[in-house]
């Protein structure tokens, strides 16, 4: 009888070591713009596969910069598709994995006491600062100068321009104090009242963020895992929530 216990656990344990094995621990290097998002689809993604996250956020230009110098992430969730497109042509991520997860839209913010007013180019032109995420790292903030050009104000304005490293500093910038009017990521803006503007998307070009699987996570069927969810229907319920459009 022991013997024949025995021989019956040894599937068991053979088929609960398969289980652990097949869980992974991701490196997510994503763009700022969707770190909150992502922290909101961490628990859901993490309880349904086993994996776990940890989560690196920043511009997608400087998150960039450190995949071509060796820095150890699995996925980028990039802000645009500039940036995907280059680490696959030079052969730092899988041409095949990739897929865009979000469309971001773009607000001008004010803080709570100053309201938006029905002048937005006025109110431009009246403001001493003015903050946006750098245009030369971040996607965010090449759309802000390409607002402000199709208004007509961007060679008045560049004086007074904040930059932020990322779209989440610009943010960070008008609640300080630093400046007095934003261009933000509208998921920003997620359960937050401050006053907005939301940018008609044809003053800009389209904010299509897409995901790619890198190099290092080529034979990662957690990496796959990720991507998958993504577009899955609860995720897309809380990214659309979080103020982005899906394709």
């Amino acid at each position: 009888m022991a013997r024949l216990l025995f021989l019956l656990l040894i599937p068991l344990q053979i088929t609960g070591l398969s289980l652990v094995a097949q869980a992974e621990t991701l490196r997510v290097a994503v763009a700022a713009n969707f770190r909150d998002t992502l922290l909101e689809l961490q628990p859901i993604f993490e309880s349904e596969s086993g994996d776990r996250l940890t989560i690196s956020a920043g511009s997608t230009g400087v998150l960039t910069n450190q995949i071509t110098l060796g820095a150890p992430f699995d996925i980028l969730l990039a802000a645009d598709t500039e940036r995907p497109a280059y680490l696959i042509a030079e052969g730092h991520a899988l041409g095949d994995s990739l897929k865009t997860y979000a469309l971001g839209r773009l607000a001008l913010i004010t803080p709570h006491a100053v309201q938006i007013r029905e002048d937005i180019r006025a109110q431009l032109l009246d403001a001493k600062r003015i903050a946006i995420a750098n245009p030369k790292t971040a996607p965010y903030g090449a759309a802000a100068l390409q607002v402000l050009d199709a208004m007509g104000v961007g060679e008045a304005i560049a004086p007074r321009l904040v930059l932020a490293r990322n779209a989440s500093g610009a943010l960070a910038s008008l609640r300080s104090g630093a400046a007095e009017v934003g261009f933000v990521a509208l998921s920003a803006l997620h359960d937050q009242e401050d006053p907005h503007w939301l940018v008609p998307a044809d003053m800009h070009a389209p904010l299509r963020q897409q995901a790619v699987i890198l190099n290092r996570a080529g034979q990662s069927q957690g990496a796959k895992r990720l991507m998958a969810f993504l577009t899955s229907e609860p995720a897309r319920d809380i990214i659309a929530a979080h103020g982005y459009g899906l394709e």
